[in-house]
């Protein structure tokens, strides 16, 4: 038991780490909310079909804008590339709520649906370029990673349950709303640290870029691509392995051998 609350413990001495926190808690809760409620509406538009389509095509520009906006955090300080992630995705959440309160056509609440999913890929880099300009030891910044991963399971659970609570009473629209006020709430408790003179963020933000983004994405690319135990969206697999979506490669050394999880080399 105390193994599990030792980390929480550490992040909650920090009171820039709780600001971080809670944002992210917010973040990841209206993710999974809203992600749920967009299933629905596209159900109640085509039924089973629309639903499946929707939610494959509101992956791609996820995927798509994921190398652009990744790297707004190295460009930028990461705390205010947190701050604007937060704030567009509340913006296009209540944008959505808006089209389908007002019964716009479909095609138009999936194209700002588009714009919706792309924002989701801002605020996880750029909190990991954040969190080691926040914490003061690597314990405490294992320990930060530990408490978010509990974050993210706790909102993968709270997240649909609040999204099936609104729905039921009112609809896709009120979801929209609902996760679209939390998400820009959850911007103020970041605004604090984008005043913090952090001096790798400083770096960042007044040091020239020596290459253009284009050759950055393209030398990003190239490392996920000939890294080991990176996710497999990012790379083809060899001849030889197969993997699950959202893992690492697994590899079969004969027939009868079972797979095991490429683990990435450590540093020595």
């Amino acid at each position: 038991m105390s193994s599990r609350v030792s980390p929480l413990s550490r992040v909650a001495r920090s009171r820039n780490l709780r600001r971080v926190g809670l944002g992210f808690l917010i973040f990841n809760v209206a993710e999974w909310g809203t992600w749920v409620a967009m299933l629905v509406y596209a159900y109640q538009q085509g039924g089973a079909t629309a639903s499946g389509v929707v939610g494959g095509v509101l992956l791609l520009p996820a995927g798509l804008a994921a190398p652009a906006l990744s790297v707004l955090a190295d460009r930028h300080p990461p705390a205010w590339s947190v701050l604007g992630g937060y704030l567009a995705q509340g913006t296009s959440m209540l944008a959505l709520a808006a089209a389908i309160t007002t019964d716009t056509p479909a095609l138009v609440v999936y194209a700002i649906a588009l714009i919706y999913a792309a924002t989701f890929v801002v605020s996880r880099p750029a909190q990991a370029a954040l969190l080691p300009l926040l914490t003061e030891s690597p314990d405490e910044l294992t320990a930060t990673y530990v408490v978010a991963g509990w974050m993210e399971t706790g909102a993968l659970v709270a997240g649909p349950i609040i999204a099936s609570a609104l729905l039921a009473s009112h609809g896709p629209g009120l979801v929209f709303a609902v996760f679209g006020v939390l998400s820009i709430a959850s911007a103020f408790p970041i605004l604090p640290l984008t005043r913090l003179r952090l001096a790798s963020a400083e770096g960042v933000a007044t040091a020239e870029p020596t290459t253009g983004m284009a050759a950055e994405i393209r030398a990003g690319l190239t490392v996920a691509r000939t890294s080991r135990g990176l996710p497999c969206w990012w790379r083809s697999c060899s001849p030889g392995r197969w993997c699950w979506a959202g893992s690492t490669c697994s590899t079969f050394n004969s027939p009868s051998t079972t797979s095991a999880w490429e683990a990435p080399e450590r540093a020595s």
